[in-house]
């Protein structure tokens, strides 16, 4: 008996969407319960002092903010887990971070204060949870593609009526 073990195959969809919930929901309940007001009060303070100057601006209602913390944290679950090295993994999460941070000072030249903390939050947690899930399961790109085995076709030869001689 072989002393290796092997890790259980793992799914994509569903723990994809459980790690974004858990990631949007840790990220949600923080900030109703007040823990990120001291983040999003400084880096409000940061986009309206020099040398941005965003005085007045339209900010995201807290609700949308949800829901694109949501569909981010679902899809760099979904993305981390349909991913077959880690390098790959390690890299969604990189790029990830880069985009949210660099969507703030996009939608501030427009005139639109957007604060990706709990956006940040949810799809670190979200990443965390799926890069655990992918260490411990074998993922479905990482298992070895079996082959099919070969679709046989019996073809029977239909004789072709003959014409009947006459005598």
């Amino acid at each position: 008996m072989s002393s290796k073990t092997t890790n259980p195959v793992g799914t994509v969809r569903v723990p994809a969407l459980l790690c974004a919930l858990t990631g949007t929901v840790l990220a949600v309940s923080m900030e109703r319960m007040g823990f990120l007001n001291e983040a999003t009060s400084l880096l409000t303070q940061f986009w309206e002092r020099e040398p941005f100057f965003l005085v007045d601006p339209e900010v995201i209602s807290s609700e949308w903010n949800w829901l694109v913390a949501f569909i981010v944290s679902w899809g760099v679950a979904y993305f981390t887990l349909a991913s077959d090295q880690l390098w790959r993994r390690l890299l969604i999460g990189l790029m990830a971070g880069i985009i949210l941070a660099g969507f703030m000072p996009s939608l501030a030249l427009w005139g639109i204060l957007w604060l990706p903390v709990v956006t940040g939050i949810a799809v670190l947690w979200s990443w965390a949870c799926a890069m655990l899930y992918s260490g411990q399961h074998a993922m479905p790109c990482e298992v070895g593609v079996t082959a099919k085995e070969a679709v046989s076709m019996r073809v029977e030869m239909v004789p072709r009526p003959m014409k009947k001689k006459d005598k």
